[in-house]
């Protein structure tokens, strides 16, 4: 079982992002995960949003790459411990929400959410479990229009 009692969350200022691009230098420990909450919101003490794992090792088998819920990467990109770049941009479409996530320049996931789950919030980040350790090194988000 994973420790949820240990699970925290840093947020945005800003709690009105729509449609914008987020672009991350990125490194996670060996057993790490932690996550981008995109649209994020909170009630109850509960965390909603598009959730993009930060995860090469841990033993959940969505890894970075993934939008949980939409569709998941299974294979590790990225070893432990290794920096890499992200970007991210969520866009309202005619045909729903449009999420791609990019690893080094190259797309792993391009999904649309038809139902449009989130429709604004923050940018979170998910601390998962004590003693997982996600450094960012950069983190910039492009407000779309």
């Amino acid at each position: 079982d994973i420790p949820r009692a240990t699970m925290y969350y840093y947020f945005s200022g800003r709690d009105d992002l729509v449609n914008f691009q987020l672009h991350a230098r990125v490194k996670i420990s060996e057993g790490g995960r932690s996550a981008l909450v995109l649209r994020a919101s909170e009630a109850d003490g509960e965390v909603e949003g598009y959730v993009l794992p930060i995860n090469s090792s841990f033993a959940d088998p969505a890894k970075t790459g993934s939008v949980v819920g939409l569709t998941d990467v299974k294979t590790q990109l990225i070893p432990p411990d290794t920096w890499f770049d992200l970007r991210v941009r969520c866009e309202d479409e005619a045909e729903g929400t449009r999420l791609g996530v990019w690893i080094n320049g190259v797309q792993f996931n391009d999904v649309i959410d038809i139902e449009r789950r989130y429709a604004g919030g923050r940018l979170a980040l998910e601390q998962h479990h004590e003693g997982s350790v996600v450094e960012i090194a950069r983190l910039e988000v492009e407000l779309l229009p």
